[in-house]
């Protein structure tokens, strides 16, 4: 069971991944206290590797961490200090889609560049169709001399980026846009700054 502000209790579908709004800075300790009450947390962080004794990562979406919910834990997520909400509409919670949470998590564990970004840009959408994201689908961008892929997190509205080296990419509707020169990479970033 699930408490949201102002509503009833509400059961939730079991293993969903929820998008909780959490108050400024707030991340890495209503991450702590949420894996205490038995949820499992995700937080995704982006910069520098943390050095011992430090940790320079930035929160990838400030203000939200995910929380998957199982009907086998009973502490209440909103009850947790510096929680603010559960995103949903109405009295319901609203799940981040399988997808879209999948795509973030093989992002974050990859070796790759990858970083927030501030709103989507003009692009189509496409699917990555080789190396280690095939099947991760997103927006395709020009970002200063590399071709990136924007993923979305509709649930939270925000986004992030993945730089996609030499992989091939196809639209959705199925034309594919091949590795282009790096000639012409220099020449388009140049022309669509972001």
């Amino acid at each position: 069971m699930l408490t949201i502000p102002h509503a009833e209790h509400e059961e939730v579908p079991a293993r969903d991944w929820l998008a909780v709004q959490v108050r400024c800075s707030k991340e890495p300790v209503v991450h702590q206290l949420l894996q205490m009450k038995g949820y499992e947390t995700f937080f995704p962080r982006y910069g520098a590797k943390p050095v011992a004794g430090s940790d320079a990562q930035k929160p990838l979406f400030p203000g939200y961490i995910f929380c998957r919910v199982g009907r086998d834990v009973c502490g209440l997520i909103v009850t947790t200090p510096g929680v603010i909400r559960i995103l949903g509409v109405g009295r319901q919670p609203v799940p981040v889609p399988a997808d879209e949470m999948d795509a973030v998590r093989r992002i974050v564990e990859s070796d790759s560049a990858y970083g927030p970004v501030e709103s989507l840009q003009r692009g189509d959408t496409v699917r990555v169709e080789d190396g280690p994201f095939k099947g991760v689908q997103g927006v395709f961008v020009q970002r200063k001399n590399a071709r990136s892929l924007i993923v979305e997190v509709s649930t939270i509205q925000r986004s992030m980026y993945v730089e996609l080296e030499n992989w091939s990419v196809s639209t959705v509707e199925g034309q594919c846009m091949q590795p282009q020169p790096a000639a012409v990479l220099r020449a388009s970033a140049a022309a669509s700054a972001w």
